[in-house]
């Protein structure tokens, strides 16, 4: 019997500053308003899995489920201030076989990549329950100088982090199982890493077709731009029927017009067949 599942993968945006503006956007980033708006609008939408990233402090966390009642299952490894990684699961199907697993490398702790430490930067993995399907939900140490063609110490960390998660699908893909993996990856498509993690792993791009950023220009410094960091990849188990992008448009927020995130989501539908018993 055929069945069909929906995505929706969303980095949030859950710091209190804008990197580059830190002492002009500190405590101003309306992350308790715009998350209830980002519930709102996941409600609208109403996939059946949701994977969010950067949601860093239980407080916020609670507040924007209490918005989201559709939705009764969720998985997140604790933290001492909130969901390790940021990395957040919440779905309407139940979750079983849930795990996180950490990068073996985050980061340095003499640069900005000390993040990666911080937030205890990996993978998290559930399976929805009556399925083969295993979701994938990941945030990869940011590159802090939005240049992916010198070999820096923020690129040393994201091939080491590619690396290890090219290992970890193959542990699912030589067993047959159906597999999502979706998050904020750092790294533009037209980058070689981006072809050499799809030739590694053979994962299908589900937006393969586009090279549309999914990083909002007035988020990143003066001059520099990104390709599209954001990716839902699946194996060709998984059939994708559709694919929008969410909350490409700005809100008005306290008469202001306010971008709910940095990042713009990406959201799929997907055809899979197989049933356990």
């Amino acid at each position: 019997m055929e069945k069909t599942l929906s995505v929706l993968s969303f980095n949030v945006y859950g710091t209190p500053f804008v990197p580059h503006k830190l002492l002009k956007t500190l405590m101003r980033n309306n992350i308790r308003k715009r998350f209830r708006l980002i519930a709102k609008e996941i409600n609208l939408l109403s996939p059946d899995v949701v994977l969010l990233q950067e949601v860093h402090d239980y407080f916020h966390l609670h507040y924007m489920m209490k918005f989201l009642s559709e939705y009764p299952h969720s998985f997140y490894r604790h933290s001492y201030f909130g969901p390790r990684g940021g990395l957040v699961i919440i779905s309407k199907h139940q979750l079983g076989q849930k795990h996180y697993i950490d990068f073996h490398t985050r980061g340095k702790y003499f640069d900005k990549s000390i993040t990666g430490h911080l937030s205890g930067k990996g993978v998290l993995l559930a399976r929805i329950k009556s399925t083969d399907v295993y979701l994938l939900n990941t945030h990869l140490t940011q590159n802090s100088l939005h240049n992916w063609d010198v070999e820096s110490n923020y690129v040393r960390i994201l091939k080491s982090q590619l690396i290890q998660l090219g290992q970890l699908v193959n542990t699912f893909t030589t067993r047959k199982k159906s597999l999502i993996l979706a998050g904020d990856f750092n790294m533009p498509k037209n980058s070689v890493y981006y072809h050499e993690f799809l030739q590694e792993t053979k994962l299908l791009d589900s937006f393969k077709n586009d090279s549309f950023t999914t990083y909002h220009q007035s988020f990143l410094p003066k001059g520099a731009s990104v390709g599209r960091l954001d990716f839902i990849f699946s194996t060709s188990s998984l059939k994708t029927t559709k694919t929008a992008y969410f909350l490409k448009k700005p809100v008005i927020i306290d008469e202001k017009e306010w971008y709910l995130s940095d990042h713009i989501g990406l959201y799929c539908i997907f055809k899979f067949e197989k049933l356990l018993q």
